[in-house]
């Protein structure tokens, strides 16, 4: 068995966190100086923005060799790892520069808003949220950062707090929310079955504990889709970008979306890639074909997004639209390397590539536009116009960085879309057909829609006449705006003339910890030509559907059609689908209220049924209690009378005893007296009445006479208060009537 993910040596270090925690802890900086200066306020917010900068670079080294992480093992339990590999320096280091360089334009841009001190507060909170995306080292670390990122960046959306910005804003919000729960969902799936969310190679884990890797993905595709601006996810973007500030709109459009896409990069590529080969076949089984639907959800994706950029006039929602296309390349680069598998470094290296270069370009584009709007207040295109007199330098760096997104060769874009072409065409190899042959062609269409819409907003806003309303307006530059505006040109420029130097340094070293050999990743990448004829005559190509496209839309102005609303994705998927969704909730709230007053219905009924057999039994009870008591009544006058006849008994037998006394001497002979014969003659009496125990005492002589004397009787001794019969009696009906009284006692 061949280990296809490479070990990496680790270094324990303090300051993946201390990227994190500066700008989250230093944002609460902001509220104490802002109460001093607001100038010191904007210069500690810079130097904050900066310190990721400076950190990383006294890591790059240690990065160089292999991962720098720091573990918190007490948190929740589960513990938390603070990790950075290759990919992760590369998307922080990114996010960092791009961050420091908005701060550094913010200060000129927000001090003509309100609110300057609320805005620094959660611009600083959301950058470190931010950071903590890519510096985590498990799934649970990225789900927190990932949901505090969407909350505070919120603030920044309806920063103007007008109705449009609060709408926008809160559909940013239950997007963000909803993706958040989808992904909390799956990392629950995971726990459960794992007990483990550590970034890391686990599809035999998955496998073995049987998760249900499909619900598993579609839950991690809608969570981290929303984010990136995926197709049909992606309606938040041309809303939230028109509306809030433009530094705001620059590091959502080209930074936040990379937190969905680097989610999805880091699952289908890491967690969901085979460790080893043996589990290939496994990763052949349940995760290529996921690797085609992200083919094609980034082509549809990019063209839907580029249509739509083209029918706008607000250069805001132009480049919001912009985003979503450009989007699309880097997801179709991501299916083809899911695709492709151990052989999709291709695929890789070109969505990683366009992620850097279009993070470059878009925020470019949006801080130029914004520096129009300071001075316009307005972005519409049929209005605003005329701007490339009034400023040169903005207008010249449009072209530059409108070059680079076109893929002009000698500008960024091009060295990343040409890979991104190779990778489809290695698609294309290993499953040709109609349908590669129609996403080849989609490709270049999308890429010429680029142009189009590019030549639209450029001749909108540069070209043309100043408008009347703005003669008099300054429309000078902020030298600190150039400043930033420039560095971004010079890297276009840069990659755009080197980009193979940004292939091998910085994009190749990041497929360390990723299922591809070494070997494989060389033969794909290095020293790859990215100048050949064929790849330059795609360019040509390119820009001659563009022409045609932009010459039609001025005879027919057909990129000026607003499409109706029935027409648009709100209307035909999530109206739909939240019109279902409601009903459905509602059918089974009906079904749900229906089934208790049910449940409660045969519950009364069953309960009266059993109250009238309870209330039977009780007057069955209660009738055997009455009769029970007449019979103890009846047996309690039997007893007395008993007792009394005793009684009268005793008492005669005690006073003939008592009579006899004198006279009882017997004869010698055994003659009876008198005496002995009327003793006899009442005790026969007193049997006839009496039974068994009078006939006893009258058996015959000898016998009488013999157990008297063996007995030793006196009859003169033959007293009421000597007789333990009688006293028996009555402890045995005082029993008697005690016991009927206790059972009364505890029934009622």
């Amino acid at each position: 068995m061949t280990d296809l993910v490479t070990e990496q040596a680790e270094f324990t270090s303090i300051l993946p966190i201390l990227i994190i925690f500066v700008p989250l802890l230093g944002s609460f900086g902001v509220i104490l100086i802002s109460s001093v200066s607001e100038k010191l306020r904007d210069i500690y917010t810079v130097i904050i923005s900066a310190v990721p900068l400076v950190l990383l670079a006294v890591m790059y080294p240690l990065v160089q060799q292999g991962i720098v992480q720091y573990n918190i093992e007490w948190f929740l339990e589960i513990g938390l790892i603070f990790r950075l590999d290759s990919l992760g320096f590369l998307f922080t280091a990114l996010i960092s520069l791009i961050w420091f360089l908005a701060t550094l334009y913010a200060t000129e841009y927000i001090s003509h808003e309100h609110n300057r001190n609320r805005f620094y507060f959660f611009w600083l909170f959301t950058f470190g949220a931010t950071l903590g995306v890519f510096v985590t080292g498990d799934l649970f670390g990225l789900f927190v950062f990932f949901e505090m990122m969407s909350l505070t960046s919120y603030v920044l959306v309806i920063h103007e707090e007008d109705k449009d910005a609060m709408r926008a804003g809160n559909l940013f919000l239950f997007l963000g929310i909803g993706g958040g729960l989808a992904i909390l969902f799956g990392l629950f799936i995971m726990y459960f079955n794992l007990e483990t969310l550590e970034i890391a190679p686990m599809l035999g884990d998955m496998v073995a504990a049987g998760v249900n890797i499909p619900v598993l993905l579609l839950l991690f595709i809608i969570g981290f889709g929303i984010k990136a601006g995926i197709v049909p996810l992606h309606i938040w973007l041309p809303k939230a970008h028109p509306v809030a500030p433009t530094p705001a709109s620059a590091i959502l459009s080209g930074l936040l979306i990379k937190t969905g896409v680097y989610g999805l990069w880091r699952v289908f590529l890491m967690v969901m890639g085979p460790a080893s080969s043996q589990e290939v076949e496994l990763y052949q089984q349940y995760i290529t074909n996921w690797g085609m639907g992200l083919f094609w959800i980034g082509i549809i994706t990019m063209v839907l997004g580029a249509l739509m950029a083209l029918l706008q006039t607000s250069a805001k929602k132009m480049l919001a639209y912009s985003s979503v296309s450009q989007v699309g390349f880097i997801i179709m680069g991501l299916g083809a390397a899911v695709y492709l598998g151990t052989d999709g470094p291709i695929g890789f290296a070109g969505g990683i590539m366009h992620v850097i270069n279009h993070a470059l370009f878009k925020a470019c584009l949006f801080l130029i536009v914004g520096a129009i709007f300071i001075r316009t207040h307005l972005l519409d295109i049929d209005r605003v116009r005329g701007m490339f007199k009034q400023m040169p330098f903005m207008g010249i760096a449009f072209i530059i960085a409108a070059l680079g997104i076109a893929g002009v060769p000698l500008f960024n874009g091009y060295a990343s879309k040409t890979i991104l072409h190779h990778a489809l065409s290695e698609v294309s190899y290993l499953t040709p057909g109609t349908a590669m042959f129609i996403a080849d062609k989609i490709f270049v269409f999308t890429s010429a829609l680029t142009v189009s819409y590019f030549i639209k907003l450029f001749r909108g806003l540069f070209l043309g006449k100043l408008p009347q309303e703005w003669q008099n307006t300054n429309f000078s530059v902020a030298p600190i705006i150039k400043v930033v505006v420039s560095v971004f040109v010079v890297l276009i420029i840069a990659i755009g003339v080197f980009p193979n130097f940004v292939l091998e340094q910085f994009v190749m070293p990041t497929m360390a910890g990723f299922p591809y050999e070494s070997e494989v990743v060389t033969s794909q990448l290095q020293g790859m030509d990215l100048f050949t004829s064929k790849d330059l005559s795609k360019v040509v190509v390119v820009f001659l559907i563009a022409g045609t496209i932009t010459l039609a839309d001025q005879k027919f102005h057909w990129s000026r059609i607003t499409p109706p609303y029935w027409l648009s994705i709100e209307a035909l998927v999530y109206r739909n689908a939240i019109t279902k969704l409601m009903s459905g909730i509602e059918k089974l709230g009906t079904t749900f209220d229906v089934s208790v007053q049910d449940f409660y219905e045969t519950t009364g009924r069953t309960s009266v049924k059993v109250c009238r057999k309870l209330s039977e039994l009780d007057k069955t009870l209660t009738d055997a209690y009455d009769k029970s008591g007449e019979g103890a009544m009846k047996l309690s006058e039997k007893t007395g009378q008993l007792d009394r006849q005793l009684d009268r008994f005793y008492d005669s037998t005690g006073e003939k005893a008592s009579s006899m006394t004198v006279l009882w001497p017997v004869s010698k002979d055994g003659d009876k007296t008198l005496a002995q014969k009327e003793f006899e003659a009442e005790l026969e009496k007193a049997s006839s009445k009496q039974g068994k125990v009078s006939k006893y005492v009258t058996r015959d002589r000898k016998a009488r006479t013999g157990f008297l004397g063996k007995i030793n009787f006196d009859p003169s001794k033959l007293t009421v208060k000597n007789l333990n019969f009688d006293s028996f009696v009555i402890a045995f009906m005082l029993g008697i009537s005690l016991l009927i009284l206790i059972f009364y006692h505890r029934i009622f």
